[in-house]
């Protein structure tokens, strides 16, 4: 897509006063954000949505400074000014005080992407007492949070039930793409009837001023742990999608830690929270409103596949995402979710490890565990050293084998305890490590999945001689994978799936296939 000449213009580094080595653009359906190495400028499209109007520029600088005074609240130090863009005679100027105004920017901070919780998630990297610091900060700003007769209709009965109704309306045409139709009519019926039942709960939240000017997109891309915690980007554009009942705010943050598979740290967070704000009444709403918030980004999701600024690439994401989303909140409203236990398994050379890998991206927060990783630390193996010997012997012998997958399934049960959905990377070849498996996940109260991938030998072989020359964790060879096939016992997996495809593309394949049908 042919970008405005202004937002090429401001491609140029000389167009900034601070004169930056580089400007790089990221682009939402509403939004053009223009990054310095030390800022972020936000340029609004001039876009109708219906649900936002930026169509003049007195709207966009209107909402440039609703967006500063907002976000200020949980962002202090990340938002600074709203900047005029001018065109000068020598060409387009952020800043600059003489010459035509043309155009707003919101400058802020540019945040480092290393330090944003869904990344810390994802590599498991969040310092200690970061979600209960968290919970303090929601909890204070939702105390202090503006509330009035206006705002408290936002959480009225019926006015939760008009978005409601409005976003099953939305998802409908998509019935049949992202979500079936049994699973949408089961939301559908479930959520009208927690409604109804509970019209008077809802009733008594409005009276008792629980209806706040909250963040309203509150989700782990939005918070940064860099020096100190700051919250940004809420909802600016639109007070309805701001309005709500404080616990509506916090479940969207719940709901994501639990959809990037960390529901150790939601638990964590929401005990916090409740625990400080003492909002017994509330609690009993909690399921309910994550289940609303999982629709909501299912939906989403399910527009992105008719963006033009999205890739394929991105639309298959979004494709998966979508069901995920949806399947969790049906979880949700049913009642209850379990871990699950995902065994990639198959011979050396097959792409296991090349799957699990896509997987632990596709799923994020999901505890990646292999039996070369516990091997190497068994048998005090460094990442860097390779013990080729023959199969059978030495750390491959049968009682070392086993002693493997014990630790290997001890481990993956002490996550699963947490919470925690586990992946499970090894060649499981015999009966028996499926059978510790089984038993590691009926202790742990976790469903259970065995995807065993096959590949034609030719590619195999390819693979496994191409493999001698990287630096991985396997010390496979073809004679390994030769004398594993005489000793393998059948397996009964829940999906068969030949690895000729990405890797990516596989893991989307076994999402859709066993993840996103688990209830």
């Amino acid at each position: 897509m042919t970008l405005p000449a202004l937002i090429r213009a401001l491609l140029e580094p000389t167009a900034y006063p601070e004169k930056p080595a580089q400007v790089s653009l990221l682009q939402t359906h509403i939004s053009y954000i223009l990054l310095t190495p030390a800022h972020a400028y936000k340029i609004k499209k001039p876009v109708d949505f219906g649900f936002l109007n930026f169509t003049t520029l007195k709207r966009r600088l209107y909402f440039l400074r609703e967006e500063l005074r907002l976000n200020r609240r949980l962002a202090p130090t990340t938002y600074m000014a709203v900047v005029p863009v001018v065109k000068t005679p020598a060409g387009y100027r952020m800043e600059a005080t003489d010459g035509r105004v043309v155009e707003y920017a919101l400058k802020m901070r540019h945040l480092r992407e290393e330090c944003m919780l869904h990344n810390l998630l994802r590599e498991d990297g969040l310092p200690p007492h970061t979600v209960e610091r968290i919970a303090d900060l929601i909890a204070r700003f939702h105390r202090g949070a503006r509330s009035s007769a206006y705002i408290s209709r936002f959480g009225s009965p019926e006015r939760i039930l008009k978005n409601i109704e409005e976003n099953f309306r939305q998802v409908a045409p998509f019935v049949g793409l992202t979500i079936s139709r049994a699973r949408f009519e089961e939301i559908k019926g479930l959520t009208l009837e927690f409604l109804k039942t509970h019209h008077r709960l809802f009733e008594r939240r409005t009276r008792r001023g629980f209806i706040r000017d909250c963040h309203g997109d509150l989700h782990c891309e939005h918070i940064s742990i860099e020096d100190g915690i700051e919250i940004f980007d809420c909802i600016e554009f639109n007070r309805r999608f701001r309005y709500s009942d404080v616990v509506c705010d916090m479940a969207f943050l719940a709901m994501d830690m639990d959809f990037r598979c960390r529901a150790d740290l939601s638990e964590e967070f929401e005990q916090r929270y409740f625990s400080l704000t003492h909002d017994v009444e509330g609690r009993r709403l909690l399921e309910f409103y994550k289940a609303y918030r999982a629709y909501i980004r299912g939906k989403v999701e399910g527009f992105r596949l008719k963006e033009p600024e999205e890739t394929e690439e991105d639309k298959r994401t979004a494709l998966v995402n979508a069901g995920l989303f949806f399947e969790l909140s049906l979880e949700y409203l049913r009642g209850y979710r379990k871990p699950y236990l995902l065994l990639i398994c198959g011979l050396t050379g097959t792409g296991k490890s090349s799957l699990a890998g896509a997987l632990k991206e596709r799923l994020q927060g999901v505890k990646l565990l292999s039996t070369d990783a516990v091997r190497r630390r068994l048998f005090g193996i460094a990442e860097d050293e390779h013990r080729r010997m023959d199969y059978s012997t030495g750390i491959y012998t049968r009682e070392a084998r086993e002693r493997v997958y014990k630790e290997l399934l001890k481990e993956a049960e002490g996550w699963l305890e947490k919470g925690r959905a586990v992946i499970v990377d090894g060649t499981f070849l015999k009966r028996q490590y499926i059978e510790l498996a089984k038993g590691c996940a009926k202790r742990s109260g976790a469903e259970l999945y065995v995807v065993e991938c096959v590949l034609e030998e030719g590619q195999i072989k390819r693979r496994l001689k191409k493999r001698l020359k990287e630096k991985t964790l396997s010390d496979a060879t073809w004679q390994t994978y030769l004398k594993q096939k005489k000793e393998k016992d059948p397996v009964e997996a829940t999906l068969t799936l030949s690895t000729h495809r990405p890797p990516l593309e596989l893991a989307d394949r076994v999402i859709t296939t066993i993840l996103a049908r688990r209830v």
